[in-house]
């Protein structure tokens, strides 16, 4: 099973490549676009689907509106 949906509305497993906010593929570790259109560095504070600020590390909101948990 995969563990969460990228914004493309696709499942991803931790770790794999995905699709940001922008429609633009991602690595994992790297940076990428959150749902305010912001740059963010990996590891910083973001932007989930629901509109929280999340930190690195803290259960969120997947692209399919679930609530996941790391």
């Amino acid at each position: 099973m995969k563990d969460y949906v990228d914004a493309s509305g696709a499942y991803r497993n931790f770790g794999e490549d995905f699709i940001d906010c922008n429609g633009n593929w991602c690595r994992w570790g790297g940076g990428f676009y959150d749902y305010d259109g912001n740059y963010i560095r990996w590891g910083n504070t973001y932007k989930d689907s629901s509109g929280a600020y999340r930190r690195w590390g803290e259960d969120f909101i997947d692209g399919a509106g679930n609530w996941i948990r790391v």
